[in-house]
């Protein structure tokens, strides 16, 4: 059987190609879900309110390696048992954080030469990239580069019969009285 794709995944930095794993296609990672809360009025329509934390990125491997003649799948297994990063071949310059491998399942090809694994992944909902710069802080106020909206930090402290002080990222405003 000649190899038609050279697409494999990489688990914590060793590529499935060294225990003679190979994928049909690689997965496209899909974008995690947003947590909503509803509320049901039984008026006209229900209430959402998004929660601002993510759901974890299911993923399915759909993977093949030929094997000798005992079967023996225990490379491939052991390459699995502690997954903790996940990257494909076709996004190189990404990565998945692993929280668990959800299920391994062989079926033999009709070949007799090959199997096919179904494997299952659960990944933490964001993608992270391999080789990020770091931001360096230059001036009091820091823009994060990111594509994803994110909420100010806000502190606010009293004392009794003294000023107010309200925080913003660090940034502080002192209201006398």
């Amino acid at each position: 059987m000649v190899i038609q794709s050279a697409d494999y995944f990489i688990v914590n930095g060793i590529s499935s190609a060294s225990v003679g794993l190979y994928v049909d296609t690689p997965p496209v990672p899909p974008m995690a879900s947003q947590r909503v809360t509803t509320w049901q009025t039984g008026i006209d329509a229900d209430r959402h309110s998004p929660d601002n934390v993510y759901d974890d990125i299911k993923l399915t491997i759909n993977a093949y390696c030929f094997f000798p003649e005992s079967f023996d799948l225990s490379a491939v297994y052991a390459f699995l048992a502690d997954a903790k990063t996940l990257m494909f071949s076709r996004f190189p310059n990404r990565y998945l954080k692993v929280v668990k491998v959800d299920s391994v399942q062989p079926v033999q090809q009709w070949d007799g030469k090959r199997i096919t694994l179904k494997i299952g992944f659960t990944c933490n909902p964001f993608k992270y990239h391999v080789s990020n710069p770091e931001i360096a802080i230059t001036e009091n106020k820091l823009v994060n580069p990111g594509t994803r909206y994110s909420r100010p930090l806000y502190k606010i402290t009293h004392d009794v019969g003294g000023d107010t002080i309200l925080s913003v990222n660090g940034q502080t405003c002192t209201i006398n009285y």
